[in-house]
């Protein structure tokens, strides 16, 4: 059998799934929206691809700075997502999202007729994502042990869609700003979003040693996410590994890892007022923090390991595997 992941990237010509699901027994986990759109990966609040995109907003004007893939010149959004359809009405595919969220969106889409439509949601390494005592964290980090640490990690930290520009803001409207690192993981600069106000910056660049991006989660007080659309992050669910709570805006699969009085708090998306509230009042209240911090890891261990995502998948590809069998052997 087979199982896809995305396919967009110019690496694969879609117009082969109904030969390929001929052939073999397909999965195909969906990680965004581009199997269902025109062209976004994210249509933020636009609805168009349930009834067939075409003057695509985020093809024009400030939607072009947020759009992913990269935005077009020529807006074909109505015929790409008119191929796509004709295209899955003859693909026999089982889909799979990491979140509820885009399931729920998978069933009003295109792709409604698909085999089977399921969530299971990604898994991480609980042995190497672990809690570790924050001074430890800190001392191997060379950051003060008495500072307020906030985390914000994305692969390209100034990209439009993680809202590097949100949290810089938030940050600037707090009372205790001085006092507060920004500790920040990724490819890129942060400076080149917006001046820094009072608050210090710690960009680590890249990291790719899980143990050490464990001691970066365990040094943060908090890790803030102010996406504006995502699927399923597993950024989040390191740091829920790690014991370290989150402040995100309520949006997509975000809401699902980041539950209020939990495991963080979820503010009103794109309000920097709400996100810097949620972020004051969490690094203000450590007994509320050290419960969240206790609550974290046992949601990790509950709902995001390894094993339980392997498990999840292993019955679905013996359920698809022993559906085949049964139609092969079919007279």
């Amino acid at each position: 059998m087979v199982n896809l992941h995305n396919l967009h990237g110019r690496y694969f010509n879609y117009h082969l799934l109904p030969a390929l699901t001929a052939m073999k027994p397909t999965v195909w986990t969906l990680h965004d929206m581009w199997a269902l759109t025109g062209h976004c990966a994210y249509a933020y609040d636009c609805e168009r691809w349930t009834t067939g995109c075409s003057a695509c907003p985020l093809l024009r004007g400030s939607g072009r700075q947020i759009v992913e893939p990269s935005a077009t010149w020529l807006d074909r959004t109505f015929s790409i997502w008119r191929a796509k359809k004709r295209l899955y009405q003859r693909t026999k595919v089982h889909i799979v999202t990491p979140s509820y969220w885009l399931r729920d969106l998978v069933e009003e889409s295109i792709l409604s007729h698909a085999l089977s439509i399921q969530c299971i949601p990604n898994g991480v390494d609980l042995d190497t994502f672990i809690p570790i005592e924050q001074h430890l964290a800190r001392y191997t980090l060379g950051l003060p042990t008495n500072g307020r640490v906030v985390l914000f990690v994305a692969e390209k930290v100034a990209a439009k869609r993680k809202g590097a520009t949100y949290l810089l803001e938030a940050l600037s409207r707090l009372p205790d700003a001085a006092s507060i690192i920004l500790l920040t993981m990724g490819a890129g600069d942060m400076l080149s979003q917006k001046p820094l106000h009072r608050f210090r910056l710690r960009n680590v660049g890249r990291l790719y040693d899980e143990r050490l991006q464990s001691v970066l989660y365990s040094a943060a007080d908090l890790f803030v996410f102010p996406s504006l659309a995502d699927n399923q992050p597993l950024v989040l669910i390191e740091s829920l590994a790690c014991g370290t709570p989150i402040v995100a805006f309520d949006t997509g699969g975000v809401s699902e890892m980041v539950r209020p009085g939990e495991t963080g708090y979820l503010a009103r998306s794109r309000d920097v007022d709400d996100l810097a509230h949620g972020i004051h009042t969490l690094l203000t209240h450590d007994d509320l923090r050290a419960k969240m911090r206790r609550r974290c890891r046992e949601i990790a261990e509950k709902e995001y390991s390894l094993s339980l995502q392997a498990d999840r998948y292993l019955a679905l590809y013996e359920q698809v595997i022993g559906e085949q069998h049964v139609t092969d052997h079919t007279p």
